[in-house]
């Protein structure tokens, strides 16, 4: 560990240089986990669709299903095992000095702020959402209209227009997935960061505001 030293000149130079390479950090991090769970999403909703389940209901079960393990797996289970010097348990690893063997107070000033920064991001996971959904069909209906605001649809059938210019299919997999994950994540979290339980509870006022306007406006 770098200590800095009081008879630098650089102190304050060395100081901001620290403390912004952290936040850049603390931010990647949290901004990354986000962005890989909409990954894994995307990837077990097309494998699991090109399996082809015989109902719609047990698609949608098992999409829900994978989807809230591998996030969980991704935000909870990798975030303590990325954190923990797992060397006593698995004596052929090299020690970790970075780890942690208990969750004391240098685990909850250098951890402790990544997962709750990544917490924060994820309660905004419907806005994403429906900004990655908004962008695509804008995307899609300027080309259908050949990059123009009033141009004629290219389209022949009326299917292929309805599709276009009608909402998209009200995924509810994932809805189901996000509120489980964040349940998981609090009972496995709350009782050593408390503030975990209000976090989890704006999530929930989100997701039901965010999803009854997306519902009357845009599906």
């Amino acid at each position: 560990m770098k200590f800095f030293s009081l008879n630098s000149k650089n102190l304050c130079y060395d100081y901001d240089s620290a403390y912004i390479n952290y936040q850049l950090l603390t931010n990647g991090i949290s901004v990354a986990v986000t962005m890989s769970d909409v990954v894994l999403r995307t990837v077990n909703m097309l494998l699991i669709k090109n399996i082809g389940f015989r109902t719609l209901s047990q698609e949608t079960r098992e999409i829900m299903t994978f989807t809230f393990l591998s996030q969980f797996f991704n935000f909870a289970i990798l975030f303590l095992v990325s954190h923990a010097d797992l060397h006593f348990l698995l004596p052929f690893l090299r020690p970790n000095n970075k780890g942690y063997t208990q969750i004391g107070l240098n685990w909850y000033i250098n951890a402790a702020p990544m997962l709750i920064q990544s917490l924060i991001i994820n309660l905004f996971t419907p806005q994403i959402d429906f900004g990655l959904s908004y962008f695509k069909k804008w995307v899609e209906r300027r080309y259908d209209r050949g990059c123009c605001v009033r141009g004629t649809t290219s389209k022949r059938k009326i299917q292929s227009y309805v599709k276009l210019y009608s909402g998209p299919e009200y995924e509810i997999y994932f809805k189901y997935a996000f509120m489980l994950k964040f349940v998981y994540v609090a009972f496995l979290f709350g009782l050593g960061l408390p503030i975990v339980f209000p976090i989890t509870l704006a999530a929930f006022i989100n997701m039901y505001v965010t999803e009854k306007l997306v519902l009357a406006y845009w599906h």
